[in-house]
């Protein structure tokens, strides 16, 4: 396994177990956010998406600091 595999398995294995976010999973694998969301889909991992999470990235994408 080569080190890309096992930092996005690493990241997928903590956005399961609800020890990091979406975003930070996805910094933590090395990969966009999107990049993740596939990944997350081709592993069948539902998606947790909260409404602070729906806030938080709102305001980043508008360069709002909260």
């Amino acid at each position: 396994m080569g080190l890309t595999e096992a930092k996005m398995d690493l990241a997928v294995d903590r956005y399961v177990k609800d020890k990091a976010s979406l975003e930070r999973s996805s910094k933590m694998a090395g990969v966009s956010m999107w990049r993740f969301l596939d990944e997350l889909r081709r592993r069948n991992v539902a998606l947790k998406y909260s409404m602070s999470d729906a806030e938080s990235e709102i305001n980043r994408l508008l360069g709002k600091k909260h």
